[in-house]
């Protein structure tokens, strides 16, 4: 079970510690801090952005302004920070699998995941299969029963942009379970939830959050299952993919992270990782996180974030022989 008395006052003392040493520094730069967000207003990624930047802007005393540009799965966003100059004023909000996803694109502008540095993920979530289908399936085996009968009218898969975190979860289900589908992007996950909410589309893979965890406790959304070994103690009624045989290491997490470009002087890349420490690590911010489906995160150096990154990255090669097969 996890302590979260401790690792609420673990955050709050790595904070306390992190804001002595950087406000000084902090402090001598008096440009705001532009945060290109790859995403619509008022999805997950943005509303931690900005729920963020309440403890940042008391850390450093900066103006933080966030800038939405949604769609193609953040490319927008990425191309932004990298033609601003790499001063550390520009940084970029992308989940790490869109990011990563971004080089299996056929048109991607050039971006790679190797022209950015991960400053500091914001939070982490499991990632759940959702719908407002009358009579929704309710596990695994529930939707490849549907699915079977849908042969002539296919699933709909909602998604946020091709090669998106949503999209590459919608594939492999399909290619383990053998089903057929229609995949339909939007430019950002609050479209896609909206669309569902209204009946357009049939089935979503969407971050677990707390508006979605509000949404299915109040009747209005329904899980089909959650993409991860063990059932969310947020949601301990809806199935987990762990419970069905017909699935392989079926675990899906989105983490909306800052990146900057790798160009930005490495004394600016540590002054940028030590204020974002400082803020997700925050105890409010915490609190907030934890309380809306995130997992609790402990604090991480810089060696820590370079570590996380690149064993996520492991997973872009299967990505990209998704994408490939798929009609993108």
């Amino acid at each position: 079970m996890v302590n979260y008395r401790a690792l609420r006052l673990t955050a709050t003392c790595f904070a306390l510690a992190l804001s002595s040493l950087i406000t000084q520094a902090a402090d001598t730069n008096p440009s705001p801090l532009v945060i290109k967000v790859g995403y619509a207003a008022g999805g997950a990624a943005d509303t931690a952005v900005r729920r963020a930047g309440v403890p940042l802007k008391r850390i450093t005393g900066r103006t933080i302004v966030p800038e939405n540009l949604g769609g193609a799965s953040g490319l927008l966003a990425a191309q932004s920070t990298l033609s601003a100059t790499a001063d550390g004023n520009t940084v970029a909000c992308l989940t790490g699998d869109d990011l990563m996803g971004l080089s299996t694109l056929k048109k991607n502008g050039n971006v790679g995941v190797d022209q950015f540095k991960l400053v500091y993920p914001l939070r982490i979530s499991d990632m759940a299969l959702v719908s407002t289908m009358k009579e929704a399936p309710k596990g695994v085996d529930e939707l490849i029963a549907l699915s079977k009968k849908r042969k002539t009218n296919p699933l709909s898969f909602g998604n946020w942009g091709p090669g998106s975190l949503s999209h590459i979860a919608a594939l492999d289900l399909r290619a383990q379970t053998k089903t057929d589908g229609i995949d339909v992007p939007y430019k950002g996950g609050a479209l896609v939830l909206q669309d569902i909410l209204a009946g357009n589309i049939d089935l979503a893979f969407l971050p677990l959050n707390g508006q979605i965890i509000d949404l299915v406790k109040a009747g209005k959304l329904h899980v089909v299952f959650v993409a991860s070994d063990q059932r969310s103690v947020h949601l301990p009624n809806s199935p987990a993919a762990g419970e069905s045989k017909l699935l392989k290491d079926f675990r899906y997490k989105i983490w909306p992270a800052i990146f900057v470009s790798r160009k930005t002087p490495p004394e600016v890349q540590k002054k940028l990782h030590d204020v974002f420490a400082a803020a997700v690590n925050d105890r409010d911010y915490q609190v907030w996180a934890t309380s809306t489906g995130a997992t609790p995160m402990s604090p991480m150096s810089m060696e820590d974030t370079e570590k996380f990154f690149q064993a996520e990255q492991a997973r872009v090669i299967r990505a990209q022989q998704l994408i490939k097969a798929s009609s993108y």
